[in-house]
């Protein structure tokens, strides 16, 4: 008898077959009936880690390298902003010269007259053409000459005092008649000069022909200097006598 082995050998191990498996064909109704599962449920229950949702991805960053130059103003001279036309300007709209009209009133009321245009007292015509010279009526300026007078003997009054002071006061001790002589000599300065500036006034406006006035403060002013003369003059022989 010859013992039949089996084709896989003493082991009774068979060999695999080279050909594929095909999988069994599985009805429609089947495939839709099945709900679809997770795979983190079917890999959790398997015993392996739970399923973790993809980390996203960072935001695009700025590409590596030189970037761009921004826009820039274009090279070379650049036209220049509108400016006023050259040359003369026409002037802005004026009045028109000459007398304008009056502006209307109420019922009523009466417009002032206009006033009236006095001729000049004098014209004096210009030989050989059309043309003459108009004088008019000028009014008076006061002489300086004469204010001059009447400040400067008011002043000569003032330090006369002074001089009748300090003479006085220091007549016994001594030093008055030195003291007052100081003063003495401005009293009789300003005097003077008070009576030399009312002369020369009162003949000035005498021959201005109404064109200067101020006599009166002329001789007002020969007055005052007069009479710091006479104080000065008074104070000085009493500081010298006591």
């Amino acid at each position: 008898m010859v013992n039949e082995e089996p084709p896989g050998g003493a082991g009774g191990a068979q060999e695999p077959d080279p050909r594929p498996e095909t999988p069994e064909p599985v009805a429609k109704s089947e495939q839709v009936a099945k709900p679809a599962q997770a795979p983190s449920q079917g890999w959790a229950a398997s015993g392996g880690p739970a399923y973790q949702q993809p980390v996203p991805f960072p935001p695009p960053q700025q590409p590596w390298g030189p970037q761009p130059y921004p826009p820039q103003q274009p090279w070379g001279p650049q036209p220049y902003p509108p400016q006023q036309p050259w040359g003369p300007q026409p002037y802005p709209p004026q009045q028109p010269w000459g007398p304008q009209p009056y502006p209307p009133h109420h019922a009523g009321v009466r417009a002032p007259a206009p006033a009236p245009a006095f001729p000049p007292p004098r014209i004096e015509p210009v030989p050989g053409t059309e043309f003459g010279l108009a004088y008019f009526n000028v009014p008076p300026v006061v002489s300086g000459q004469a204010i001059g007078s009447m400040v400067a003997g008011i002043l000569s009054i003032l330090v006369s005092l002074v001089v009748s002071c300090f003479g006085l006061a220091g007549a016994k001790p001594g030093w008055g008649p030195i003291v007052a002589g100081a003063f003495a000599v401005l009293a009789a300065t300003t005097g003077l000069a008070a009576i030399g500036l009312g002369w020369y006034s009162v003949r000035h406006i005498t021959r201005s022909g109404g064109r200067l006035v101020g006599r009166g403060m002329a001789i007002a002013g020969m007055s005052c200097g007069a009479a710091g003369l006479l104080l000065t003059t008074a104070a000085m022989v009493l500081a010298l006598l006591i």
